[in-house]
């Protein structure tokens, strides 16, 4: 198990830990990453890093041609247009719909759709689990043997403490427990049966 400490969870920790996962794993063609939606693992910089092309023609467009999109679901202007008209003309490969920019409702999003696709990260696909499905991502079930094996019912001194323990449980206890783990972390999700 991958773990590290850091002060904030954001895009920039999160591509972090991406890369420690990738040492890790060093020998792996491909990291399947379960997560959850939150912003950190949907961030512009973790788009960058798994290189999403929404997020890469939007950097593209900036460094190259100066052109900074607005937010997702701004109609663009006028004046964006021309501009991106001109980009056209001189990049043509970069448009997949070259009609794109006579929509009259054309939002950045949109327009991003319709660009180049580019190569994926070699190595990481990130799953991002629907709202509300814990129950989904095995983390979850590492975490509760973590919860059971040294922090329910304890007091600790310290936040200093309370993370040390947290750590030497997943560093050096887990190692000790192997063979328990398998029956706790597993594909044997529970099947909600519907309301009605």
């Amino acid at each position: 198990i991958v773990t590290d400490d850091y002060e904030t969870i954001n895009g920039s920790s999160t591509v972090n830990f991406l890369k420690k996962v990738i040492e890790a794993y060093p020998s792996a063609q491909t990291i399947h990453i379960i997560a959850d939606g939150g912003r950190a693992h949907t961030s512009h910089e973790v788009d960058l890093f798994l290189g999403k092309s929404n997020a890469v023609n939007r950097v593209y467009l900036n460094e190259v041609y100066g052109v900074e999109l607005p937010s997702n679901t701004q109609k663009l202007s006028l004046k964006m247009k021309k501009r991106l008209n001109d980009i056209k003309q001189k990049e043509p490969d970069l448009f997949t719909n070259h009609s794109i920019l006579e929509n009259n409702d054309l939002t950045a999003i949109k327009l991003l759709k319709t660009l180049k696709e580019h190569p994926p990260h070699p190595k990481i696909v990130l799953h991002i689990l629907p709202p509300y499905s814990p129950n989904l991502n095995p983390i979850e079930r590492a975490w509760k043997l973590m919860n059971e094996q040294v922090r329910n019912n304890q007091v600790f001194a310290s936040i200093t403490v309370f993370k040390k323990t947290i750590r030497d449980f997943f560093n050096i206890k887990w190692k000790t427990i192997l063979d328990k783990v398998g029956a706790r972390i597993n594909d044997n999700f529970q099947t909600l049966k519907p309301v009605f």
